[in-house]
């Protein structure tokens, strides 16, 4: 969007251009985006493998199948629109994974990753769809 704006006052006689652009694309591919989140956090991922080893696979492998499924059944189950492809619960399981514990019980990181999708991402939707 482009506007003009006066500079001097008033009656300034002078004027210039100025362009707005949103920090954010209004229309974008967001699966492009969420691939770069994933791959962004791809070294943090390894480098905590690294430190404490296979456990930390075994968590956010946890956490990335729960986000997944739940929201694979939460589409099912509601009639929504599927988007799993877009990658936005497999960066939710990845983030939370990399906020938990190494010791967690893997429950614990299910029940987790469940909640993640269920309650903050699809029920926020749904309230702010009716917004």
């Amino acid at each position: 969007m482009q506007e003009e704006k006066e500079v001097g006052g008033k009656n300034s006689e002078r004027t210039f251009k100025s362009i707005f652009k949103s920090s954010y694309p209004v229309k974008s591919n967001d699966q492009q985006h969420y691939d770069s989140v994933v791959i962004a956090l791809l070294p943090a991922a390894g480098f905590g493998i690294y430190n404490f080893g296979p456990r930390a696979l075994a968590v956010m492998a946890v956490t990335i199948a729960s986000t997944v499924l739940t929201e694979l059944l939460f589409g099912w189950l509601w009639k929504k629109k599927i988007t799993i492809s877009d990658m936005s619960a497999v960066v939710t399981g990845l983030l939370l994974a990399l906020n938990l514990p190494v010791s967690i019980p893997l429950w614990m990181a299910a029940l987790g990753g469940v909640f993640a999708i269920l309650v903050v991402k699809c029920c926020s939707v749904v309230w702010v769809r009716t917004l």
